[in-house]
């Protein structure tokens, strides 16, 4: 069916199919091609059963060859995750298993010109009485029913104004935060070598323009930081005082400063170059960071990127060290030296180092949750229903074991692995070699795991609570929490878990009483402890929450430098983001 000019409206979402948006209170939802053609096809025959084979049909060409099972599964994985639908108890999209999907609840289709229709609903009117419409002059009737438009449309304004004042979601007319700027003030140069003034000047080029990328920082053109430091007199300095950031900020408006100095040794190719930075606040005078980095001459350009990107972290910026549209990088860990990425959509088990470069990728058939057990990672396999384990050395699949449905969270305790069975509502328990020691019942849905030491603990998502197993899959308690709670991680003395639809984190204490409860960003998934911090990730807008872990305050809300964030990994120096709908991983 060609929509035209229309929007679709179903189960409180806006479909336009020609623009290839679905927006919720006016919020638009990112979801990625293959899903929303799915979504279009469904929406094209409300209420009706649209086969497997139809959207094979739809989605892929007839001479393309991929794992079409598969492939649509994740399709609709997506969709349903867009949707904030629940399979076992669909809101939106009902499945008729081994055969094919179809949207339940009313579909709307609203002409663009009138995206909010106003419906009138006219009275029924007794037979025996007398209708007004009969004996009233059409005139008045027309005024009368203009009014009632009216009426029902300022309504409606009203309404849609007060939903907009006070939804959690950013209302658009809100003008964003403004964006902080920075002024590289220059290097001093501390070499005795000749002809090595010029990289004052390009030092401070590159720099202002690695600190820019990204667009979360405004970088003071270079023409209005030379000509304040000449009215300022500025001397050539690795820092500045109080007083003198001061005068800085009321002169160029700069948040920020970097100055520092460097110092070339040797000549030819055994030239080395040393430059130091030091990173000030121009409001509170302090001292955020100071580092150096030092290598081959021409390499300067490296040693530049690596100090952008660390000062842009000491502001609490990412730095997006890996990409790959359409991936879906799901989990994160860290095996000590490297990091491993597990990318759904490509089938893929990528290695990383610290730096973001790649080492290896593996094929694993789409890899969700990821656990290091010391030599080896695991590999929940959702579509599956099995966990991978591979040669954390050479990436050889060292076998592949049968675990619970649709298996999505994983850990190692120190000794076994333990898996969270999505659709089963059970946690399995599994020797490294992969025999099966236990299989243990939780509430309903259960998503992530974390070990305190001596129990494991589970998030149920779709019973609003966690559950206490005891080492030998004893249950010893489930306690209530926030609204679908998701990410869980320990932090060496209490339990925190993140509400993605309460869009809060609780702490607990280990009895599983609730002593704490912070406010985070939209629909908070994954957590992470870095032996300080609790990170949380929000996988709505693209944002981290930092909490102080032993004082439960919030220290900062940053963005992850893409879409989707949902889990994640700490080496103890940064926090590494797997930010899904992107498609990249960032580090904090």
């Amino acid at each position: 069916m060609d929509y035209g000019r229309q929007i679709v409206s179903f189960a409180g979402f806006e479909v336009d199919p020609r623009a290839g948006e679905i927006r919720r209170n006016g919020q638009r939802i990112k979801l990625q091609n293959q899903p929303f053609q799915v979504l279009i096809a469904l929406l094209e025959k409300p209420g009706e059963l649209v086969t497997r084979e139809a959207l094979r049909q739809r989605l892929w060409p007839a001479n393309t060859f991929v794992d079409f099972d598969n492939g649509l599964n994740i399709a609709v994985r997506k969709l349903r995750h867009a949707l904030d639908d629940d399979v076992e108890r669909p809101r939106s999209i009902e499945t008729l298993p081994g055969r094919g999907y179809r949207v339940i609840g009313p579909v709307e289709r609203i002409p663009e010109a009138s995206r909010h229709p106003v419906s009138i609903e006219v009275p029924v009117v007794p037979p025996h009485r007398t209708r007004l419409w009969a004996v009233l002059p059409i005139s008045l009737c027309l005024a009368l029913l203009a009014g009632a438009l009216i009426h029902e449309r300022d309504d409606w304004h009203r309404t849609q104004t007060s939903a907009v004042n006070h939804s959690p979601i950013a209302s658009p007319r809100v003008s964003p935060p403004p964006v902080p700027s920075i002024a590289v003030l220059g290097f001093s140069n501390l070499s005795s070598l000749a002809g090595t003034g010029w990289f004052a000047r390009a030092l401070s080029e590159q720099l202002a323009m690695e600190l820019a990328s990204g667009g979360q920082l405004r970088t003071i053109p270079a023409e209005d930081v030379a000509r304040a430091t000449r009215a300022l007199a500025l001397p050539d300095a690795d820092s500045y005082a109080a007083d003198t950031l001061a005068r800085i900020r009321q002169t160029l408006g700069a948040d920020y400063v970097v100055e520092g100095s460097y110092f070339v040794a040797g000549l030819g190719p055994q030239a080395h170059i040393r430059i130091n930075f030091r990173l000030q606040d121009s409001r509170s005078g302090s001292t955020l960071a100071s580092l150096s980095e030092t290598g081959a001459r021409d390499k300067t350009l490296d040693l530049i990127a690596s100090a952008g990107a660390a000062l842009r972290e000491k502001l609490g910026f990412p730095t997006v060290v890996w990409s790959q549209a359409g991936s879906f990088p799901a989990g994160v860990v860290f095996d000590g030296a490297n990091f491993w990425v597990a990318a759904s959509d490509s089938n893929r088990l990528l290695k990383l180092r610290k730096d973001g470069g790649q080492l290896s990728s593996f094929p694993v058939t789409h890899p969700y949750g990821l656990a290091y057990d010391g030599s080896s990672v695991w590999a929940t396999n959702p579509d599956l229903d099995r966990v991978t384990k591979v040669d954390g050395s050479t990436g050889r699949v060292l076998g592949a074991f049968p675990v619970g449905a649709h298996p999505a969270g994983i850990l190692f305790d120190g000794r076994n692995i333990w898996v969270a069975n999505f659709r089963s509502k059970t946690v399995t328990k599994l020797t490294l070699t992969g025999t099966l020691l236990g299989t243990f019942p939780v509430g309903r849905n259960p998503h992530d795991l974390a070990y305190d030491g001596a129990h494991v603990w589970v998030t149920n998502e779709f019973s609003d609570s966690v559950t206490k197993l005891s080492i030998d899959g004893d249950r010893l308690g489930t306690y209530d929490v926030g609204r679908q709670p998701w990410g869980l991680v320990f932090d060496g003395a209490n339990i925190w878990v993140a509400n993605q639809n309460s869009n809060n984190v609780m702490e607990l204490n280990l009895d599983g009483v609730v002593i704490n409860t912070i406010p985070t960003g939209s629909g908070p998934h994954g957590l992470v402890f870095d032996g300080t911090y609790v990170w949380a990730l929000c996988f709505n807008d693209g944002s981290v929450t930092k909490i102080q872990a032993r004082t439960a305050t919030v220290v900062g809300k940053f963005p992850t430098g893409g879409s989707g964030p949902q889990l994640a990994a700490s080496d103890g120096v940064h926090v590494w983001v797997a930010n899904t709908l992107s498609g990249t991983v960032s580090r904090m």
